[in-house]
């Protein structure tokens, strides 16, 4: 699995529209720039954030393992996953107890392996 450069295009852009909207809507002032500040850096700690699913392994049954913190462990899709063609929006609930939130960007696996988890992800995504 890759980390998605559509992750980082996306933290940018969010971050582009936040100074946009903060030089739009107030005068210029010590407020202005603090929020400024904020935004510039919420968006560099989230670039430099490990992505936390570095692997996945996919086993029947419906039981997949993550290697999530440099730990390898077993996991289930839970419930109220959304997933398109194109990019999935994940809910991991480890077995160990505890959740994993993962969004799944066309760039992270291959073609192959995209359409293997995808068919993979319906058949045993919990209802």
């Amino acid at each position: 699995m890759r980390v998605s450069r559509w992750r980082r295009v996306l933290v940018g852009v969010l971050c582009a529209a936040y100074a946009a909207a903060v030089l739009c809507y107030w005068e210029w002032s010590w407020v202005q720039a603090a929020l400024l500040l904020a935004g510039a850096a919420a968006g560099v700690w989230a670039m430099l954030l490990p992505h936390d699913v570095s692997e996945l392994v996919l086993e029947d049954k419906g039981v997949a393992y993550l290697c999530y913190r440099g730990q390898k462990q077993p996991a289930r899709l839970g419930a109220g996953c959304l997933m398109v063609p194109r990019w999935a929006c994940l809910s991991w609930q480890l077995d160990g107890g505890g959740s994993v939130a993962q969004v799944l960007l066309p760039d992270s696996l291959s073609a192959e392996d995209w359409r293997f988890f995808y068919v993979w992800a319906q058949l045993w995504q919990k209802d």
